[in-house]
């Protein structure tokens, strides 16, 4: 494009944005004056967005009914229990070194809860060395 056409383009957007700037200060002005004489309504509210929208955030879904018997709490492991899963994990980690959590777990039939406080000790105690990140974390048999 040219330069005098991208020049005429420029202030047509210009006079534009001041022309709407100019009607809204107009037309806040008015409702406001409104507002403070007390003949007019109450400038609408500001209403903050949600963070989604749609016809899935107007669904609801009910409130759980709680049952009036008494609580059901996990048993907490003593220390020989995690020491024998443990043993378990150390035994099958030497047999097949680098293995994703993952693959041990399933092998062993260990649920993620049970899993992570005999790893962690495992690791301290320097019984099992990682290499990775995260899901991508592979055991190795340590000293």
């Amino acid at each position: 494009m040219s330069d005098k056409l991208q020049l005429l383009i420029q202030e047509k957007i210009e006079a534009l944005t001041a022309e709407i700037a100019d009607l809204a200060r107009a037309q806040l002005l008015e409702e406001m004056s409104a507002y403070l004489s007390g003949s007019g309504p109450a400038p609408a509210p500001i209403v903050k967005a949600t963070k989604s929208s749609g016809p899935k955030a107007s669904k609801k879904r009910p409130a759980k009914k709680t049952t009036s018997g008494p609580r059901k709490y996990r048993k907490r492991r003593s220390g020989a229990d995690i020491d024998k899963m443990g043993a378990q994990i150390q035994k099958h980690v030497a047999a097949n070194p680098g293995q994703r959590a993952e693959q041990i777990k399933k092998a062993l039939g260990i649920a993620t809860k049970e899993w992570l406080r005999p790893i962690g000790k495992l690791i301290a105690d320097k019984k099992v060395k990682t290499r990775g990140r995260l899901r991508a974390t592979k055991y190795y048999p340590g000293k």
